[in-house]
């Protein structure tokens, strides 16, 4: 890092260079000024924090100057931790020059930012990914997962029982404006799922694509109703010619309920046309499966990790989640490279809730953060961490730690940012 410089700004100096480095991040063609518009948009609307780091040491003709060779943001918003929502520091748009890797600029910038939001008194930070390997070593664990399925719609599609409430399309604008008070009570029951971005709606209903850096007409808009005309869900969707057969894949998919996610299922079913369904955010414990006719229609064609969390603060985040285990203690120690979690826990629980302190007795459970942050919501299982030799204990800790962590419903996030 001798020769490298890093910043820290709250609105990129120069957007068209800051853009142009995170696309080219990305494998994304360069934004146009619409582009790079709404990125501005989206930064003020939720408060990013950018880091940057230049290289003022490159030869005349390479690209330099206001295009850093590493990027980095950081933001705020919440998540739902099982009984509670909670603040979350969120991390996106993270890359790398590939002429600069090996050169500790990611360390630098990820230390850094976590190193502040812990001092800023944030309990978890997250992330989600495009290579799963980077992250276990800054203490991020995978802790929710989603599944690719494919669903056939031709006359095979039936479900068990009638669907409640009514499914109308919406437009474009109408869909932006109405799907954030869904989303939100969506989140408000739903463990792992975190709050999206203040123009995410807009990208989701077709407004705007930002690798396009245009309007997306291909998408079209659901609304479900429930029984007193409210919205309580939607979906967008487009639909694509394939060996000659039409498939619909969907863009997003949120409801407040299995009501009405059973009867967005039942309307993109019943489209004319079209043979077959598509959708790579599925849950992993999904009621689709067990409401259709023939479950030989529903294929689960892949199963990927989704949000990862790191804990930041042990004793704030342990307190904040409910636990469905009868009454118990459990003193666990986290080793943490970064300093930040490191300790040992007595976790205290009754009704449901626990008292977590810091303890100097002997850990009946030891793990590092990366394994504490993909068993935080429930969503892992903590046996499989045993059987690979990933916690220090014997066959009766791991069971205990288990039924501390066990979830009563599985953790859910289909939320990117």
């Amino acid at each position: 890092m001798d020769d490298l410089t890093m910043r820290t700004f709250g609105v990129a100096s120069d957007s068209v260079g800051w853009w142009e480095s995170v696309m080219l991040g990305f494998l994304a063609p360069s934004p146009q000024q619409v582009g790079l518009e709404w990125g501005l948009r989206e930064s003020f609307a939720d408060g990013w924090l950018h880091r940057g780091v230049y290289d003022a040491n490159l030869p005349p003709h390479a690209v330099g100057g206001d295009h850093p060779v590493g990027t980095f943001v950081s933001f705020d918003k919440t998540i739902n931790v099982g009984g509670a929502t909670i603040p979350i520091h969120l991390i996106t748009d993270v890359t790398v020059r590939p002429t600069h890797r090996r050169r500790g600029i990611l360390r630098h910038m990820m230390v850094d930012d976590l190193t502040a939001a812990h001092a800023d008194g944030h309990a978890l930070a997250a992330l989600t990914v495009t290579e799963a390997t980077i992250y276990g070593r800054f203490g991020f664990g995978p802790a929710t997962f989603v599944q690719s399925v494919q669903v056939d719609s031709t006359t095979r599609f039936a479900l068990r029982t009638p669907t409640k409430g009514r499914v109308e399309f919406t437009t474009q604008a109408t869909m932006a404006q109405v799907a954030p008070a869904i989303f939100a009570r969506h989140l408000a029951i739903t463990p792992g799922a975190v709050g999206r971005g203040s123009l995410y709606a807009e990208q989701a209903a077709g407004i705007f694509d930002p690798r396009a850096s245009e309007r997306d007409r291909a998408v079209r808009n659901a609304l479900h109703f429930d029984e007193n005309a409210e919205p309580d869900g939607f979906v967008s969707y487009d639909v694509r010619t394939e060996d000659g057969q039409r498939i619909l894949t969907i863009r997003d998919l949120v409801a407040v309920g299995t009501d009405a996610y059973l009867a967005l299922w039942d309307f993109l079913g019943s489209i004319d046309r079209v043979t077959r369904i598509d959708w790579q955010r599925a849950p992993t414990e999904d009621p689709l499966l067990w409401a259709l006719v023939d479950q030989r229609c529903y294929s689960v064609t892949g199963i990927t990790d989704h949000l990862w969390i790191r804990v930041l603060d042990p004793v704030a985040a342990l307190s904040a989640r409910t636990y469905g285990c009868p009454d118990t203690e459990l003193v666990l120690a986290v080793t943490d490279d970064l300093g930040l979690a490191d300790g040992t826990y007595r976790i205290a629980i009754t009704g449901g809730r626990a008292e977590v302190t810091r303890t100097d007795d002997e850990p009946e459970v030891a793990m590092g953060v990366e394994e504490l942050g993909s068993l935080f919501l429930g969503g892992v299982a903590a046996r499989q961490f045993h059987v690979v030799g990933r916690l220090q204990t014997d066959d009766l800790g791991a069971a205990r730690l288990g039924q501390v962590f066990g979830g009563v419903r599985r953790p859910y996030c289909n939320t990117f940012f």
